[in-house]
């Protein structure tokens, strides 16, 4: 017991505040939203040679034995590229419970890590390779993530203004889902500009104008306007693996620009439930909604949707 009270004191003496501040937030089974102003001390400023890339914020987070040599290397060749299109080091997360950081450069590789409250829950390395779709990572250890916890093997580089992303092949629809809906870009005002879920490199401008440069196949996806509809009908929801499923029609389609796979919510609500377009009719379209059975209850027939519920 002794032991178990020291450990407890020294978590919530490092990052009290910071927790205090997560469990005051809103939270929800896609999202979560904190502050990631609490940084884990490590002591006095490093001191660093002109000659030396200066430590990033990513590199205080994520420090672990196996992939320390890696990231030194790594921001070696960094350091020599000044405005290389996609080498550098890369974050997203809250700060606290979910961050996740990406060292990459064309010949040193790449040094992957996630951590949370408690540590170091993942990391890995390996070699990068261009293609002509993007970036392609060969791991050195088992990539043993599950969801959004694996590491993408394949990486798009999206531009956007001056900000950069590197965007796992397989999150380019949720990268535009989460554009739409005012997720992204991050606010300087709320996250410090970073991305929670979508790894932006650090040091980039905090503000963005326009849209970003996604590749051809996506840019359908991106909404020069939020579109807001109704349900038309809904079904019974059923019970699917511990979620809640329900099939709706709404009143906006292919004619609003509304393709299969683009995500709506309750308007103003962006922890509400997600209705995810399944079928396009030129006013119309089924769309399913997914959530915990303790949630709030599915929105009844009537209720007004957008593809921007948030800010």
């Amino acid at each position: 017991m002794r032991l178990l009270n020291i450990g407890y004191r020294k978590l919530f003496g490092a990052v009290g505040v910071g927790i205090a501040a997560a469990l005051a937030a809103p939270l929800s089974a896609s999202h979560l939203y904190a502050s990631d102003q609490i940084v884990p001390e490590k002591g006095a400023a490093p001191i660093v040679s002109e000659d030396k890339p200066p430590a990033s914020t990513a590199d205080s987070l994520f420090a672990a034995p196996d992939i320390e040599p890696k990231i030194a290397q790594i921001n070696e060749e960094v350091h020599g590229l000044p405005d290389h299109e996609w080498a550098g080091t890369y974050y997203c997360g809250d700060g606290l419970g979910w961050n996740v950081s990406l060292h990459i450069a064309p010949k040193a590789g790449f040094a992957y890590a996630r951590s949370g409250c408690l540590g170091m829950y993942d990391h890995n390395f390996g070699s990068v390779t261009v293609s002509s779709t993007g970036l392609h990572i060969t791991c050195q250890l088992p990539n043993r993530g599950i969801g959004r916890e694996r590491i993408p093997d394949d990486f798009i580089p999206v531009r956007w203004g001056q900000r950069h992303y590197l965007v796992g092949a397989d999150q380019m629809l949720a990268f535009c889902n989460s554009i739409n809906s005012g997720w992204e870009p991050a606010p300087s005002s709320t996250r410090g500009g970073r991305s929670f879920l979508f790894l932006m490199r650090e040091g980039d401008p905090k503000t963005v104008t326009g849209q970003p440069q996604v590749p051809a196949a996506y840019q359908p996806y991106l909404l020069a306007h939020p579109v807001q509809a109704k349900i038309l009908s809904r079904e019974p929801g059923k019970v699917v693996n511990n979620r809640l499923i329900t099939l709706a029609v709404i009143d906006a389609g292919s004619a609003d620009g509304i393709l299969p796979g683009m995500e709506f919510r309750r308007k103003f609500d962006p922890f509400g439930p997600v209705a995810t377009v399944t079928t396009t009719q030129a006013h119309s379209a089924e769309v399913q909604i997914v959530q915990f059975p303790s949630q709030a209850s599915p929105p009844e027939i009537g209720a007004e949707l957008s593809t921007k519920s948030f800010r």
